[in-house]
């Protein structure tokens, strides 16, 4: 076999230079001659690549067991945080959703918008004795005993006062900087006033769960509120048709008394 190099563009036989030809030999001599030329300088590579391929392996199955980790202790941590947060005193904001409501201070004064938004309303009371999600306020709000001259408004204003004192923190109108009654259907500096109320006793503030934090609290009761009464719905299997449309209406007539 005659084994030659390319020098200067000419080929030099191994025995008109001995120091090549030594080089030249050992260098065959740790080659696997039976490979195709180009192949003997992927041995090496598939060395190493057979020693790669375990350490990736367990690189990947090391990060898969962390994520399911994390993914366990977060879903543990989230349920822990639901069940500790949400309690019945968080839906205390159903009282201004409905006398808020009624206002409908979006719409004009007689106007057919704010006459039905003050339907969408009186419908909300009437979904109250089922939707509540405390029981004992469901029981209190079925009892409802007006007279038979009462008004909508009236059943509306009993219904609010109602949603604050059947709650285990029996909220009261001392327990907030300001309050929107029935004296502010109709005055818009007191609507005005009670535009974010903020609750003032520290007990009634202790007693929220997870609005307790909330900034704007009685927005976060509503959301809390809506979410709470239509999973009481789903639960009884009810058609949440009627609800659903009774509170889009009732937050279109300005229930958060923002525009924004």
């Amino acid at each position: 076999m005659t084994i030659s190099l390319i020098q200067d563009e000419e080929l030099i036989p191994q025995s008109q230079d001995s120091e090549v030809h030594r080089l030249v030999v050992a260098a065959a001599a740790e080659t696997d001659l039976d490979q195709p030329q180009g192949e003997s300088t992927m041995v090496a590579p598939v060395k190493r690549r057979g020693l790669l391929r375990p350490c990736i392996a367990l690189v990947v199955l090391g990060l898969t067991v962390m994520v399911v980790v994390l993914v366990i202790m977060a879903t543990r941590s989230h349920t822990t945080a639901t069940r500790a947060g949400l309690n019945y005193n968080d839906v205390y904001a159903l009282h201004d959703l409905l006398l808020v409501g009624w206002s409908a201070v979006f719409m004009r004064n007689c106007s057919s918008g704010q006459t039905s938004v003050r339907d969408a309303v009186h419908q909300v009371t009437q979904l109250l004795p089922s939707l509540h999600p405390s029981a004992s306020c469901r029981a209190s709000l079925a009892a409802q005993a007006l007279p038979p001259s009462s008004s909508h408004l009236d059943a509306v204003a009993w219904t609010a006062r109602e949603c604050w004192s059947c709650l285990p923190a029996h909220f009261t109108a001392d327990d907030f900087s300001a309050v929107f009654d029935v004296a502010a259907v109709q005055d818009q500096k007191l609507q005005v006033a009670a535009k974010n109320p903020q609750i003032v006793s520290e007990s009634k503030k202790a007693a929220l769960g997870t609005c307790q934090a909330s900034t704007w609290a009685r927005t976060c009761s509503y959301w809390t509120s809506l979410h709470a009464m239509a999973a009481r719905g789903e639960a009884l299997g009810l058609d949440g048709t009627m609800l659903l449309q009774a509170m889009i209406t009732t937050m279109a007539g300005g229930a958060t008394q923002c525009r924004g």
